[in-house]
């Protein structure tokens, strides 16, 4: 990528976070888990960044199966990819730290395939950071668009939690703590970059794991 390129896409999200941050542009945090493959070192990751249905996370909100999907459609319409920061950073073009190349919805969540700058060295922090397990869990930048409130079964006092019905992806943010913690970082690609990281890699197949290959295998060139 570019430093013209990345800088037009930081200026676009600036301009964008600017606008929605006073009244609609919210975060959410999510946890991971991390499965690390030593593959191609390109900085790519995979990751389930938000999961659906009860129960409410921390923030007592449930995220709807769909919610993204117009959001993803109007993305991909503009030709452009929402990209990944540090810590909601908007103010500070070096927390910019690479972009989503493709994303999607499956049962096990709406799932983001990023790839980090590794030419740009707090991009470079994050990665390794990912890779050791210092860093695991993620935060979305959104607009809520529409939800609505439902009851929370046998609970006392009339308990109600939000569903957030459609979303506008902001931006997805690599960040310190989450608010879910049903996701997970399924993927991080990585190889001998001269770095003092020591990876190991795991072969074990979860669930999520199996939802994500069989989603890949539907969406096809769609999910570009």
């Amino acid at each position: 990528m570019t430093k013209k390129k990345v800088d037009r896409e930081t200026a676009d999200v600036q301009a964008r976070a600017t606008t929605l941050l006073a009244d609609t542009a919210r975060e959410k945090r999510f946890a991971a888990q991390i499965k690390t493959t030593p593959t191609d070192g390109t900085g790519r990751f995979t990751a389930i960044v938000s999961t659906f249905g009860p129960p409410p996370d921390h923030q007592g909100d449930v995220v709807a199966e769909g919610a993204f999907l117009k959001s993803i459609a109007e993305w991909r319409r503009r030709g452009k990819r929402p990209s990944i920061w540090w810590e909601h950073m908007y103010h500070e073009p070096n927390a910019a730290l690479g972009s989503i190349e493709r994303m999607y919805e499956t049962d096990a969540g709406f799932v983001i395939e990023a790839k980090l700058d590794l030419s740009h060295e707090p991009a470079v922090a994050v990665y390794e950071g990912l890779l050791a397990g210092r860093l695991n869990e993620f935060s979305i930048g959104f607009a809520v668009l529409e939800s609505h409130r439902e009851p929370w079964p046998d609970t006392v006092g009339g308990t109600y939690y939000t569903v957030l019905d459609e979303l506008e992806l902001l931006e997805v943010s690599v960040v310190h703590a989450g608010a879910n913690r049903y996701t997970r970082l399924l993927d991080v690609k990585s190889a001998n970059t001269g770095s003092n990281v020591t990876v190991h890699w795991t072969a074990t197949e979860t669930p999520a794991d199996r939802l994500i290959a069989e989603a890949r295998k539907r969406v096809g060139d769609d999910a570009e």
